[in-house]
């Protein structure tokens, strides 16, 4: 792998924050409570059992974006996605959108 880029010409370490002040918070899946501290959150996943995915680097699981399979995948699901959606009535639709926030899909 290459050296990633220079992030700025200052000679400073780049910080993360724990904060998620700019998105307001996340809502927990395991626990439907609002989190503004990544640490706290990421305690409350492990405490149900739950395990945080989507930033992996894991060179065997890292495909390219411009993988024309990929895109043509994601380019499917979001087409059946939106069949599936289009089909259903506004009553249906309400009604799922409740099983998923009561956890119940």
């Amino acid at each position: 792998m290459p050296d990633p880029p220079q992030r700025s010409d200052y000679p400073a370490p780049y910080v993360v924050s724990d904060a998620m002040n700019g998105i307001h918070g996340l809502k927990s899946m395991a626990d439907g409570r609002i989190y503004d501290s990544k640490r706290k959150y990421r305690a409350e996943l492990r405490a149900h059992g739950c395990e945080e995915v989507g930033n992996e680097q894991r060179a065997d699981t890292l495909r390219p974006f411009s993988d024309r399979t990929y895109v043509e995948d994601v380019r499917e699901d979001v087409q059946q996605a939106t069949e599936v959606l289009t089909s259903m009535s506004v009553t249906e639709r309400a009604n799922m959108v409740g099983a998923i926030e009561r956890g119940e899909a």
